[in-house]
Order: structure tokens, then C-alpha cells, then sequence
């Protein structure tokens, strides 16, 4: 049986002023197994180097200080995450902006510590010990669902001012990718609202800009409806 979350964190200082700032009590969620320094540390570390995928077996997800590792125990962690279907977040204090992925097959999160650090991580927490483990909970929050239609509206926005856009068909894939359409998350919330963009299965975007701003439109009124249901 699969213990949960394993966080790896090397810099006990940083985090233990982060949970008093915020009043956080890691110890207090059965489902995390939280290694900060010392002999658990060491011995995480070198299973990672000798790449032993059998210490990361009883997890099913796992969060870790990117500059902790070194690039053989970052890749090796990626990979293995990846081809194990195990949501995983990296996050460092030079980490400038949230990058979230999110599919079918993998999630994977690049998040600041500040951001980690933050009432993000016990809602996450929470839910994923009820069985709801989802890393877009941790990359924005309680009002995930707000947050991350505002983050898909930047995408429609700026996208619009792209040459390759500028045309009149794209491949359909070459869009989606473009807009984070391969998000699962994005997905739910999106059909949950009846906004999903009727050509998501077609081979050619014909007038991709006429389309976007359609969807912008659609954007817009789930906003809205989201705005005014919290």
C-alpha cells in the first residue's frame, strides 16, 4: 500500500519559517512522509543517484527542493514519475513563475517556495487525503478553479498577437498545445461549463483567431459565473 506524499526538503530552516509563518503543522497530515535534512536525506539522495526505484514505490506522489538535487537525481525523479503516472513537483526559491502541466498520463509542477511554502500546501494536503490528488490544488490554491481560468485567459490573450496565428488554418494540435488544451484539469473545468471549443477534434483550425475569440467570449462568461459563485 502506497504511503502518499513524499517531500524532500533540504533547507530545514527555510521550512520551518515558513509553516510558523503560516501556522502549518506538517506532521499533522497522515499522508505526507516529509524528510527535512539528516540521515533520511542522505539516504533519499543516494537512492536517487543509484537510481533505486524501489525507495519511491510507496508513494504516489512526490514534492521536491529542485536545487537540493543535483541534474542525475532530477532527471532520474522526472523520468521515473513520468513513466509511473506520479504527480511531481519541483520547487526552489529560483524558480521565477508557476509552470503546470497537466494530462492524462502525468502532472507535473515547477512552482517558487514562497508559493509552495504557503496555505496552497495544506489545502493540497487535504484534499489529496481524501483521495483528490491534484498538483493544480497546489499551484493555485483554494480558488484553483478561478485561478487557473485567469491563467488560461492570459494564454488567449497573448496568443492572439502570435504570427503563426495569423492564418487562415492551423493544426489543430499546434493550438491546443499553444493554449494548455492538454490539460486535464483545464479540460473538466471547461466541459463542466459547456465551454469546450467544438473543433478540439479536428485535424485543421480554419480562422484560428476568429475561434479564439470566441472562446475568449466563452472565457469571459464562466468567469463570471465563477466569480460570483464563491
Amino acid at each position: 500500500m502506497k504511503k502518499g506524499i513524499l517531500l524532500i526538503e533540504d533547507r530545514v530552516t527555510r521550512q520551518e519559517i515558513y509553516l510558523s509563518k503560516f501556522k502549518i503543522d506538517l506532521d499533522s497530515f497522515d499522508c505526507l512522509d516529509n524528510i527535512k535534512g539528516g540521515k533520511r536525506f542522505i539516504e533519499i539522495k543516494k537512492d536517487l543517484s543509484n537510481a533505486n526505484k524501489l525507495a519511491l514505490e510507496p508513494y504516489r506522489s512526490i514534492l521536491a527542493h529542485r536545487s537540493a538535487l543535483n541534474q542525475i537525481e532530477r532527471e532520474f525523479l522526472y523520468n521515473y514519475c513520468k513513466a509511473e503516472k506520479k504527480p511531481l513537483a519541483f520547487f526552489s526559491g529560483g524558480i521565477s513563475s508557476i509552470s503546470y502541466s497537466d494530462n492524462e498520463q502525468f502532472q507535473f509542477l515547477s512552482i517558487n517556495a514562497n508559493d509552495f511554502y504557503s496555505n496552497k500546501l495544506p489545502f493540497f494536503l487535504n484534499e489529496a487525503g481524501s483521495g483528490n490528488l491534484k498538483l493544480v490544488h497546489l499551484a493555485f490554491g483554494q480558488q484553483w478553479t478561478l485561478n487557473l481560468l485567469l491563467a488560461f485567459t492570459n494564454k488567449l490573450n497573448s496568443i492572439r498577437y502570435e504570427k503563426e496565428i495569423e492564418t487562415e488554418r492551423i493544426p489543430t494540435q499546434i493550438l491546443k498545445s499553444k493554449l494548455g488544451l492538454e490539460n486535464s484539469s483545464l479540460l473538466e473545468l471547461l466541459n463542466y461549463w459547456d465551454a469546450l471549443p467544438n473543433w478540439l477534434n479536428d485535424i485543421m483550425v480554419i480562422n484560428p483567431i476568429e475561434k479564439i475569440e470566441l472562446l475568449q467570449r466563452k472565457i469571459n462568461d464562466v468567469l463570471l459565473k465563477v466569480t460570483l459563485s464563491l
